[in-house]
């Protein structure tokens, strides 16, 4: 009985979203370019770019920054870059541009409301 109790409440935690925690961002690289746009991180994130295209790609970030750094991502592979605090933040494809994108440290913002 404990048991059963032990893992719903494991499985209830896993579904409870933590704030303030690292955790794990996923970023799309499509033939014309990533999805999300903006994904919003903080200092010990993990972001995962999948790669869903033929072609590999070579991210470069932050050229104009501090914080330039480069991720090889090949064709139909993942690959991931953990967030530091002075990371650059804009990037895109060195050897196939697409349209650029963005990791930000802002709040992300609120959820529209239907009416």
């Amino acid at each position: 009985m404990l048991r059963k109790f032990v893992f719903a409440l494991v499985g209830l935690a896993a579904m409870v979203p933590s704030f303030g925690a690292a955790g794990d961002q996923y970023v799309v690289i499509t033939d014309l370019g990533f999805f999300p746009q903006v994904s919003y991180i903080q200092p010990g994130d993990t972001v995962y770019f999948e790669n869903s295209t033929e072609v590999s790609h070579e991210l470069a970030g932050g050229q104009e920054d501090d914080g330039a750094w480069t991720l090889s991502v090949p064709a139909n592979t993942t690959a991931s870059l953990t967030v530091t605090e002075g990371l650059g933040l804009t990037y895109n494809s060195a050897n196939a541009p697409l349209e650029a994108a963005e990791l930000s440290f802002d709040a992300p913002p609120e959820a529209a409301q239907a009416d």
